[in-house]
């Protein structure tokens, strides 16, 4: 099934480094795509929140 791919590689990703993201305060984002281009949930809301960060400190004023 399309997607689950991604979910599984996302969540093994994740546990795969959570012990050291905590130990180090850190945050993983697993950005997982398969040959389909199917995007992990995860993947998808760190697009955004670039998206975002982007807009709100790029975008000029059209005045």
């Amino acid at each position: 099934m399309a997607g689950q791919v991604v979910l599984k590689a996302e969540s093994e990703k994740f546990a795969k480094h959570e012990k050291a993201c905590v130990e180090n305060q850190y945050v993983s984002i697993p950005f997982i795509v398969d040959t389909i281009v199917s995007f992990a949930p995860k993947a998808v809301g760190f697009q955004d929140r670039v998206s975002k960060a982007v807009h709100n400190n790029f975008s000029t004023s059209k005045n």
